[in-house]
C-alpha cells in the first residue's frame, strides 16, 4: 500500500515522457520526409525555365515571373500570303498550378496553356480581312499555337494558309493580257508546251533553267513570254530577282514591262515565291495576244502597277560630209528615235482602295538614237578635218530599200530650240539637249557607217 501513491505518480510521468519524446522525433521525421518531397529533383526544366532544386513555391514564382516577361516581349506571327500580324497574347492564358502538377520531373515540359481561339480568330479576320475563317481549320490551328507558345518562345510565325483543305480557296490572284504580238511558231510551241507552269512556295523560278530543264530550246522570241510573265507577277507579292532590257523597246512590248531573255547573252528572268502556298501560271493565246494568270492561295494584299515620271529624250543630229553627193542633196543614214524613261511602281492596295505602300521595282531607260545625214562636201565649214569626211561613195538608197522621199533634198532649217548644227567639223552634233543619260547612245550597229566614216558627238 506504501508504493501506490509513487506509482500513481511514475506511470503517467513516464507516459507523458515516452509521447512527447516519440512525438518530437516523428514530427522531426515527418517534416524532414515533407520537406524532402517539396524540393523539385535537378534539371527539371518548364518551358525554358529550370526548377530543379527548387522547392515548389519557389518554382511557382520563377515561372510566373518567366511568363509575364515572356508575354511583355514576345511576338507570336500569324502569316498570310506574304503579309504578317502579331496575335495578341492576352488571349492566351498559363496555368502556373497544372504545370507543377503534371512536371515529369527531370525532364522537360511544356506549361499547361489554354487559348481563348474566339478572341484570337476575331484579330486574325481584322488583320485579314479577305480571311475565309469558316473554311479554316480552327482546331488545328489551336492546337498548334498552344504547341507552340507552351515552351515561351521569343518569337514564332504561323502561317494560316497551312489549315485551309488543299485547293479549297484557290482563285485568280493576278492576271494579266500582252498587247498585240506577231505570234512566232517559237511562241506558239511553248504555250502548248508549257499552259501551265509550278512556282513551289518558298521557291524561285528562272526562265532560261525551265527551259533547259525541260529541254525546251531557247529563242528570242520568247521575250513576248517573259514580258507578259513580268507583266503578271508586278501584281503580287512576288520578289523580282533578275529582269532584262534591250537597248531599243521592242515594237510589240509595252513600255515598263519588257523582259528581255536571251541564253546565249546569260540573260535571264527571275523571280521568287515568298509564299507558303504553291501558285499556278496559266497561259493562253487569244488571237493575238498572250493571256496569263496567277492561280492559288488568295494573297491577302491586292497589288496594282503604277508608270509614273514618264521622261522623253529627243535625239541629236549628227552631220557628216560626203564628196559623192551633189550640193543640196542630203542622204539620211538613221533616221533616229528618242529616247524613253519611264519609273515602275508596285502598290499595295488596302480594303478600301487606297493606296497603302508604293515601292520602286524598276527605272526603265531606252536612250535615243540621234539622226545620222550625210551632207556634200561643198558644204562642209572651211576646218573640215579629212578624218571627218565619207571618202567613198554610198550605196544606192532604192538597193537598201530606204525610203526615196526621206533621203535626198535640202536639209530643213534648225528650229529656234536648236535641233541641229552643221558648224564646225563634219560630224559634229547639236549640243543644246545633250543630257547625262544620253551621253552615249550612239551605237555602231544602229549608224552603219562608209570605211573612213568619223562622228563626233559633244
Amino acid at each position: 500500500m506504501e508504493d501506490k501513491p509513487f506509482t500513481k505518480v511514475f506511470i503517467p510521468l513516464l507516459s507523458a515522457t515516452v509521447f512527447i519524446f516519440g512525438f518530437s522525433h516523428a514530427g522531426s521525421f515527418a517534416l524532414e520526409k515533407f520537406t524532402e518531397s517539396a524540393v523539385i529533383k535537378p534539371s527539371t526544366m518548364v518551358a525554358s525555365i529550370n526548377i530543379g532544386g527548387q522547392p515548389e513555391p519557389e518554382a511557382k514564382e520563377a515561372l510566373a515571373q518567366a511568363a509575364a516577361d515572356w508575354k511583355a516581349s514576345a511576338e507570336i506571327t500569324a502569316e498570310l500570303s506574304g503579309k504578317e500580324a502579331l496575335i495578341d497574347l492576352s488571349a492566351i492564358h498559363i496555368d502556373l498550378n497544372q504545370s507543377l502538377q503534371s512536371v515529369n520531373e527531370g525532364g522537360p515540359n511544356p506549361l499547361a496553356v489554354s487559348i481563348d481561339i474566339d478572341s484570337v480568330m476575331e484579330g486574325m479576320k481584322a488583320a485579314f480581312p479577305d480571311l475565309k475563317a469558316d473554311e479554316m481549320d480552327t482546331a488545328a490551328f489551336q492546337e498548334d499555337l498552344i504547341s507552340q507558345v507552351s515552351m515561351l518562345p521569343g518569337s514564332a510565325v504561323i502561317s494560316l494558309s497551312d489549315y485551309f483543305p488543299k485547293g479549297s480557296v484557290e482563285e485568280v490572284a493576278a492576271e494579266a493580257l500582252s498587247g498585240k504580238i506577231t505570234v512566232t511558231p517559237e511562241v506558239k510551241r511553248f504555250i502548248e508546251t508549257f499552259p501551265e507552269i509550278a512556282v513551289k512556295q518558298g521557291t524561285d523560278f528562272s526562265f532560261l533553267r525551265h527551259l533547259e530543264e525541260n529541254g525546251f530550246s531557247a529563242d528570242e522570241d520568247l521575250s513576248q513570254v517573259t514580258s507578259l510573265l513580268y507583266k503578271l507577277i508586278l501584281q503580287t507579292n512576288f520578289t523580282i530577282i533578275e529582269r532584262n532590257t534591250s537597248p531599243e523597246l521592242p515594237k510589240e512590248v509595252e513600255l515598263g514591262y519588257e523582259a528581255k531573255t536571251d541564253a546565249g547573252s546569260n540573260l535571264d528572268f527571275i523571280f521568287a515565291n515568298p509564299n507558303n502556298a504553291d501558285y499556278m501560271i496559266q497561259l493562253e493565246l487569244m488571237n493575238d495576244q498572250i493571256y496569263g494568270k496567277l492561280v492559288g492561295f488568295p494573297l491577302a494584299t491586292d497589288y496594282k502597277v503604277s508608270l509614273k515620271d514618264k521622261e522623253e529624250f529627243p535625239p541629236k543630229k549628227i552631220v557628216q560630209y560626203n564628196p559623192f553627193i551633189e550640193k543640196n542633196v542630203v542622204r539620211v543614214q538613221e533616221e533616229g528615235s528618242k529616247g524613253i524613261l519611264i519609273k515602275v511602281f508596285r502598290q499595295s492596295i488596302g480594303g478600301n482602295g487606297d493606296v497603302m505602300e508604293e515601292k520602286l521595282i524598276a527605272e526603265d531607260f531606252y536612250p535615243p538614237v540621234h539622226r545620222i545625214e550625210i551632207h556634200s562636201l561643198e558644204e562642209a565649214p572651211k576646218d573640215v578635218k579629212e578624218t571627218d569626211i565619207v571618202d567613198a561613195p554610198l550605196p544606192d538608197p532604192d538597193t537598201e530599200g530606204a525610203d526615196p522621199e526621206g533621203t535626198s533634198g535640202p536639209p530643213q532649217p534648225a528650229s529656234g530650240s536648236g535641233d541641229s548644227s552643221t558648224s564646225g567639223a563634219g560630224g559634229t552634233a547639236d549640243d543644246t539637249e545633250s543630257t547625262d543619260n544620253t551621253a552615249d547612245s550612239v551605237r555602231g550597229d544602229a549608224s552603219p557607217k562608209a570605211p573612213n566614216d568619223k562622228q563626233k558627238i559633244k
